[in-house]
């Protein structure tokens, strides 16, 4: 369960993604913008749509005030929209315009005109175009719930751009895993240790990333294999998840055990508001015949709570660069030990408490789970400027990301900082 100082949290329930997506998610009456009417409630319908975009998809960071105001951060957000999605970026979105339907699009509602774009922080494609086109919209009776609309843009966000990152992001460990254990396979207490250019194989520097992150030393081949076995069973299961709860639908592949709320639900209130995996909540709720999560003042008894499913709350909102490293943070709750011992249930994060720990507690840790995966993805430099400086993004390898490593050659005189027996138990 990802934690974060409390914020505000309001409104009903939302449910699973609206293969239709959500007819009337933004509709305005006149121009927003740059030499637009700028009528207050159409800018904030504008601005509400502009905050639910990831910056990952050229969405505003830091958020924008949801004040009704067209000001220069509100019209410099419309403009960073229509340079990544349209061909123009005259800072304007006018009703039935290019970019409303760009705005509309990226809530799952309509396919937008222009360019299909990439995810440029992580290299993923954010795939084609959509064949789908929203029906009409119905005659407008009472505005949308703002935070309905927003739990409904988190889910699509999630869905569609940032869990195909998550689902790289495990292969990827994955594979690093398999180097790291054709490696510490190959040791025994009484085999030669590996000198020269073996001390920077490719499979070398993979155990001793792993290492860095799980309490791991080539002077216990034995424990360090099973180690390494643990953590590759995870993230495994963690692929297995993807191809099992992923669907087909419309809008593109979904991973279909994703949930997004609106409030924060009783049985988290106080332990988070940013996400948790149902089977860590401590209760369950009966599932309603449809499926559907269904608006309440209160949650109790509405919320059809899976064990194997991931629920994303307002708090998620407002740290967009975490997105995809908390998404990998519950797979890992999710996808852990298949026993209560082995279950990966610890949170301890702070640099003190990850240095102090033992190799068995780093194996239910969650955080040192993702930070090994996200490291990987990113690269030291980047889990550096998302993380801080911290002992395990200190030690070698190092990483370039996607899976490069990378460690000082050997020195011509003196101790090689690579020298066998090596590791951090």
């Amino acid at each position: 369960m990802a934690q974060l100082n409390p914020l505000s949290v309001r409104g009903p329930l939302q449910s699973r993604p609206a293969l239709g997506g959500l007819p009337g998610f933004i509709r305005i009456s006149a121009a927003v913008g740059a030499g637009g009417r700028n009528n207050a409630v159409d800018v904030r319908n504008v601005q509400i749509a502009l905050n639910a975009v990831s910056p990952f998809s050229a969405g505003p960071d830091p958020m924008l005030d949801e004040d009704g105001l067209s000001g220069p951060k509100t019209i410099g957000a419309i403009r960073r929209i229509q340079s990544k999605w349209t061909k123009v970026t005259d800072g304007r979105v006018d009703p039935g315009g290019a970019t409303i339907r760009v705005l509309n699009r990226l809530a799952g509602v309509v396919p937008p005109t222009g360019p299909a774009a990439t995810s440029s922080s992580f290299g993923i494609r954010s795939g084609a175009p959509s064949r789908f086109t929203a029906p009409p919209p119905p005659t407008p009776s009472t505005p949308p719930d703002p935070d309905i609309v927003r739990a409904q843009a988190r889910l699509n966000q999630a869905q569609t751009v940032e869990m195909p990152i998550v689902a790289l992001a495990a292969v990827t460990a994955l594979l690093s895993l398999g180097k790291a254990q054709e490696h510490i396979g190959a040791l025994s207490p009484r085999g030669p240790a590996p000198t020269g250019d073996a001390l920077r194989s490719e499979a070398r520097l993979a155990f001793l990333f792993a290492a860095k992150h799980f309490r791991l030393h080539e002077s216990d081949p034995i424990g360090s294999q099973i180690a390494v076995q643990q953590v590759t069973a995870c993230f495994l299961r963690i692929v297995e998840a993807f191809r099992a709860r992923t669907i087909n639908t419309p809008e593109g592949p979904r991973f279909d055990r994703l949930f997004s709320l609106t409030r924060v639900p009783p049985q988290v209130v106080g332990r988070t508001d940013v996400a948790y995996v149902g089977q860590l909540s401590g209760s369950q709720f009966p599932n309603l015949p449809d499926g559907r999560l269904v608006p309440s003042p209160d949650n109790a008894g509405t919320l059809p709570e899976v064990s194997d499913g991931v629920y994303l709350m307002p708090g998620f909102d407002a740290v967009p660069q975490l997105h995809v490293p908390i998404l990998i943070h519950e797979l890992v709750h999710l996808s852990g030990g298949l026993t209560p011992e082995s279950a990966i249930t610890d949170f301890a994060d702070d640099d003190a408490t990850l240095e102090a720990q033992t190799r068995a507690q780093h194996l239910i840790n969650v955080n040192a789970h993702e930070y090994f995966a996200v490291e990987l993805q990113i690269g030291t430099a980047g889990a550096t400027a998302l993380y801080g400086p911290r002992g395990w993004n200190r030690r070698l390898p190092a990483c370039t990301g996607g899976s490069r490593l990378v460690a000082p050659l050997a020195p011509p005189t003196g101790p090689d900082p690579l020298a066998s027996p090596a590791g951090f138990a």
